[in-house]
């Protein structure tokens, strides 16, 4: 099972598709600690807030400073807010208006990881997040470091599942000028 996992990981960041931004919430994410992530520079998020005491959390990574643009809209009868935060910190700006879409821009003056709260002062309801940065996941590609490869980050790991990595977590180049075929296989270990 250890080889497959290996293999399969192997695969992943070979491919040109490999790199997903998310699209959908998954629960549960009402803490810091189990935020939904990566977010990608201008992919809507849909999710939903399904009763009185949920609330979502999701994360993103800048590798550089600039804007941070975030649109929350929402049905009608509700009323959601957000908080954006640093990776350590109090919130350093939030979208708490009756407005819908509920938006803000905040000027990052450092790259690093952030992470958005989505609360509701009234109502439950779906909706859809949106937030656009300077870095990675930028329109949904990311940028790639010059001299690397542009693979974008690692996937995230899917619930249940370890991960078991072997060798460099750095991550190889490998440029082919032709066609080729990536066979992998895998079985139980006894």
């Amino acid at each position: 099972m250890k080889a497959l996992v290996q293999i399969g990981a192997i695969a992943l960041l070979l491919s040109s598709n490999a790199y997903a931004c998310l699209t959908q919430e998954v629960e549960n994410n009402n803490s810091e600690s189990n935020a939904n992530g990566p977010l990608c520079s201008g992919v809507t998020v849909d999710a939903s807030i399904h009763n009185r005491n949920d609330v979502d959390w999701f994360y993103f990574d800048t590798s550089s400073t600039g804007d941070i643009s975030i649109n929350l809209s929402h049905g009608n009868n509700v009323d959601f807010d957000w908080f954006l935060y640093r990776e350590t910190g109090s919130y350093i700006l939030s979208g708490q208006t009756s407005n819908n879409p509920e938006t803000g821009t905040y000027p990052a003056a450092a790259a690093g990881r952030h992470y958005i709260k989505v609360t509701r002062y009234s109502g439950t309801g779906n909706y859809q997040l949106t937030v656009n940065f300077n870095g990675d996941g930028q329109s949904g590609e990311p940028d790639p470091a010059p001299g690397q490869c542009s693979y974008g980050p690692r996937p995230s790991k899917p619930g249940g599942l370890t991960v078991y990595r072997v060798g460099s977590l750095d991550d190889s180049c490998v440029e082919l000028d032709e066609p080729a075929v990536l066979l992998m296989g895998g079985g139980y270990r006894c």
